[in-house]
């Protein structure tokens, strides 16, 4: 065989071999980009979406028209320009608060473009002259004695403008809640408590007074031997109340394990359907992580109301039927996850056969754990803790 014809095969055999190689890279890298592209193209559809839901109802006037808002340079022209250009300028993506409260304060916009070379100051327009935004953060003033919604128009030099529904209310907290709040601002959120556990929710999980909290009354005589453990929940809660409370007292407590039972007032009182009160409460723990990167959560499992069964039979109302719908979505949630964590303690409560347990509730109110109920509950939150480590 000519020798050179040889050397001229395997030249091209690896050539040939290189190109393939290089081609499985540069598709791998393809596909992802790929990938990329279609999650933010399906995010922006879905802010178009919203963006044409709430230009029709002011058109409709069902809101108030547009005025202008303080923004960061006032002397800027807010509008966006018309200029007809063969370029990709990108978009311009904005978090704006969904909800914000006149009593409480400020909440930041975030704001960023997709094509950085078009990146630019934006300026904000309002619906209501009552909501105010200034250096990027959302306030509002006044009473609002009912809800409402104002409209939020975003607007930058290059890219078309994002428009957003901000829900504006005065909050008006729940009997103790307030009282609740107070106490742990002024006597636990200090620097030397910060980075440790905390207990946060409804009565099950009441810290006030720390002396003798209401019901689990020796929760600090349990945990004597653990440093940086707080009990900070709020009777009657529900979860638009630990909403608020996370910017009060979860996030300056920087917690590293955060333990949490809500929903429990939620599911008995009737007021929202199971789908609803799950969404929030997964909001919620998301909205956790997101500020808290590091932290774990450890989900209590909603249990069912003494006084909603026929003592003694296994007869369940349908609050219990929604609680039992809430845990089990909740549980499934938690079984993709790596930082939550679902506890169960339904059985604490109710046995195999489906009667409840009645000497695990309080019967004063047949709806708190007896602290034996309790010890059970915290062996629970225990092996879960150790498991998550």
């Amino acid at each position: 065989m000519n020798i050179k014809k040889v050397l001229l095969s395997g030249l091209v055999l690896l050539m040939t071999s290189s190109c393939s190689s290089l081609s499985k890279i540069e598709q791998k890298v393809k596909t992802n980009l790929e990938k990329e592209n279609i999650v933010l193209e399906n995010t922006i559809i879905e802010e178009k979406k919203e963006d044409i839901v709430i230009e029709q109802e002011i058109e409709n006037g069902s809101v108030d028209s547009v005025v202008e808002s303080i923004s960061k340079n006032p002397n800027k022209n807010n509008a966006v320009k018309n200029e007809v250009v063969d370029v990709d300028k990108g978009y311009l993506i904005v978090d704006i608060p969904k909800k914000i409260y006149s009593n409480y304060p400020a909440k930041e916009i975030v704001y960023s473009f997709s094509n950085e070379e078009y990146a630019s100051e934006v300026t904000y327009m309002v619906s209501d002259s009552r909501l105010k935004i200034e250096d990027h953060k959302m306030y509002a003033t006044g009473t609002f004695d009912t809800p409402i919604d104002v409209i939020v128009k975003v607007l930058s030099e290059n890219c078309e403008p994002v428009i957003r529904k901000v829900n504006v209310s005065t909050y008006n907290p729940v009997s103790n809640f307030e009282t609740r709040m107070k106490f742990y601002e002024e006597n636990l959120i200090k620097e030397e408590n910060k980075g440790g556990t905390i207990f946060v929710g409804d009565s099950y999980f009441d810290g006030y007074p720390k002396s003798k909290p209401p019901f689990w009354s020796d929760f600090y005589t349990d945990y004597q031997n653990e440093d940086k453990i707080f009990l900070m929940g709020a009777s009657s809660s529900q979860i638009e109340q630990l909403e608020v409370s996370a910017e009060r007292i979860v996030y300056p407590m920087e917690p590293k394990e955060i333990i949490m039972h809500i929903g429990f007032n939620d599911v008995h009182s009737g007021h929202l359907p199971v789908q609803d009160i799950y969404a929030r409460i997964i909001a919620l723990v998301e909205q956790y992580r997101e500020n808290l990167p590091n932290v774990k959560v450890y989900f209590i499992g909603v249990e069912p109301k003494k006084n909603g069964y026929t003592l003694g039979t296994a007869n369940y109302n349908s609050s219990t039927i929604r609680a039992t719908a809430l845990t089990e979505k909740i549980k499934e949630y938690a079984k993709n996850s790596s930082w939550f964590t679902y506890v169960d303690t339904l059985d604490i409560f109710v046995g195999s056969d489906g009667v409840i347990k009645t000497n695990s509730y309080l019967s004063t109110d047949n709806s708190h754990p007896t602290l034996q109920a309790y010890d059970l509950i915290r062996e629970r939150i225990n092996a879960a803790r150790v498991a998550g480590k």
